[in-house]
């Protein structure tokens, strides 16, 4: 019986010690953050990347909506999002910043999330040291049986 009331009085304790040790900063009557307070939020944690719509593309019947982050310029990498929302699956995805035959660049080969439409693949394309005008996006799928296609998005020189 001793242990009990022990037992019980302890937790109210630990009650009434967690109940104290809140912080009004989450109570309605709490001051909003400053500007200053914001900025400074910023530059610890920085500001989210803005994400660019690059388009649709259509390869063999599969067709991606591509979104990136990044700039494009030499040396520069871009975190891509393709959305596979109709067609068959590719078994794998290559992209790359450059030209068709990717001489030049570093192919990255990317990585899908889920067996059921929309499937989320996310790849990793550096821009190449001497970039040119004519340099596009580049996705190049292959599909279980084999077969490959490949397609282009334009993006522009940040």
């Amino acid at each position: 019986m001793k242990l009990l009331t022990h037992a019980i009085m302890l937790t109210a304790l630990t009650c009434v010690l967690i109940g104290s040790g809140c912080d009004d900063a989450s109570s309605p009557n709490a001051a909003p953050m400053t500007d200053e307070e914001a900025d400074m939020e910023l530059s610890l944690f920085g500001a989210p990347p803005e994400i660019i719509e690059l388009g649709s593309i259509d390869i063999n019947g599969t067709i991606l909506i591509v979104t990136m982050t990044g700039t494009v310029a030499p040396d520069e990498g871009l975190s891509l999002e393709l959305t596979h929302t109709d067609g068959p699956k590719p078994t794998i995805m290559n992209a790359w910043v450059g030209t068709e035959s990717g001489e030049g660049s570093n192919k990255d080969t990317g990585h899908s999330h889920g067996d059921e439409l929309p499937i989320i693949w996310h790849a990793y394309a550096e821009c190449p040291t001497a970039m040119t005008d004519d340099m596009q996006l580049w996705i190049e799928l292959t599909y279980e049986d084999g077969t490959d296609g490949t397609g282009e998005l334009t993006i522009q020189e940040s």
